[in-house]
């Protein structure tokens, strides 16, 4: 759960078989719980809602572009350019992306170590993931100084 200007947002999971963002499923259950939750401020008619995307086909699907276009949750969408992700997009940032990625390894490297100590397999499982991604994150992605350094770069 977070808190978003006094509003309590609950965590949403989401994923799909070939790891990838889906436009009709994963993106439209994310603008459908933000809504849902009251996230966004719907009372003043003037003001909706901005979503900026990558140019990923997903963000074509009709069932995403149904929901968006919906008059009683419309939300407005910009396609970012094709292949130029990396200088907009603040996730392809180096400084978190990169960040992540050697958390993760740390993490990874480190259970496989303690699991052998005590004479596990040494394998990774699904319960093993989140555990060790949720402190990645936080230290990567969660870390609002790196954000704001990510984001001042891009302009």
């Amino acid at each position: 759960m977070c808190e978003y200007r006094g509003k309590k947002i609950p965590t949403l999971v989401q994923w799909s078989e070939h790891g990838g963002i889906t436009g009709d499923k994963i993106l439209t259950n994310v603008l459908r719980k933000m809504d849902s939750c009251g996230a966004i401020d719907r009372t003043d008619d003037a003001v909706k809602p901005f979503l900026l995307v990558d140019a990923h086909i997903s963000r074509l699907s009709v069932g995403f572009l149904k929901y968006i276009n919906n008059d009683k949750h419309k939300w407005f969408v910009c396609i970012g350019t094709p292949y130029g992700t990396h200088l907009w997009q603040v996730a392809d940032a180096e400084q978190l992306n990169g960040e992540l990625t050697w958390l993760c390894t740390v993490a990874k490297e480190d259970l496989l170590r303690k699991k052998t100590h005590h004479g596990m397999a040494p394998s990774i499982t699904r319960t093993d993931v989140m555990p060790m991604f949720s402190p990645a994150w936080k230290q990567s992605f969660g870390d609002v100084s790196n954000n704001l350094k990510a984001i001042s770069a891009r302009g």
